[in-house]
């Protein structure tokens, strides 16, 4: 295969639901380049570009109640916005939990 893959919406399978929805929905004009990346283990594609704030909000995560991670690096609350997704990405999505 001679250059990267080519994507479409119909490459991937439904079971990428409300989030590949949620993206598309947000484009406009002919050229739409969708990446993949991993959400809790879980594949999802999404339009390019997409930040962490706005795969947060598609996932339907109150912001303040979940603790967020890019390949293992902790992104904090107020950085989300600022940080774009990339193709191969692994997100992670948890509640933190807080205590002694």
């Amino acid at each position: 295969m001679n250059g990267p893959p080519s994507f479409s919406p119909s490459s991937y399978p439904s079971t990428f639901g409300r989030v590949r929805q949620a993206a598309l929905r947000r484009t406009s004009g002919p050229a739409t380049i969708l990446i993949s990346v991993t959400v809790n283990g879980e594949p999802h594609a999404l339009v390019e570009p997409t930040t962490l704030a706005a795969l947060i909000e598609a996932l339907g995560h109150a912001p303040n109640a979940v603790a967020t991670a890019i390949n293992g690096q902790f992104v904090p609350r107020d950085e989300r916005a600022q940080r774009p997704l990339q193709g191969g990405d692994a997100v992670t999505v948890f509640q933190a939990i807080v205590g002694g």
